[in-house]
């Protein structure tokens, strides 16, 4: 699947994995490598695989903490805050979208909603637990 869903910035491709990297960097500037691991429920090598794929397409810049064994602090680059920018617009257009949606429905259609949105969840959790 995550080879499937992908995001199209200019020419260049974003994985799922790498712009919920991008959107928690934004969102926590201050985050070291093992904070975003430990906040994001990820391995750091997972991150710092991660990020290096997202340097190279020059979206961030990482530099060492000084005084630090191998910790690194992370900068998004004016690329990697339009590539931010650009998808956290696209989030608040489909919230705008979703709450008129809902405005328009009934509280039983709402309810029948949630029921199956519950269901989704935990039905994708139970056999995403399977893979680990």
């Amino acid at each position: 699947m995550e080879k499937k869903s992908r995001v199209l910035v200019g020419d260049v491709t974003f994985f799922p994995s790498e712009v919920n990297l991008i959107l928690f960097i934004h969102m926590n500037p201050d985050e070291n490598v093992t904070q975003m691991a430990t906040q994001l429920g990820i391995t750091k090598g997972a991150v710092s695989q991660t990020l290096a794929r997202l340097e190279k397409k020059g979206v961030l810049r990482r530099s060492k903490i000084p005084g630090t064994k191998n910790e690194s602090l992370v900068e998004l680059l004016p690329f990697g805050l339009d590539v931010a920018n650009r998808c956290l617009l696209v989030r608040r257009e489909l919230d705008a979208k979703f709450g008129t949606y809902l405005t328009n429905v009934s509280s039983e259609e709402k309810k029948t909603i949630s029921r199956f949105m519950g269901y989704l969840i935990e039905t994708f959790n139970e056999e995403t637990e399977k893979l680990q």
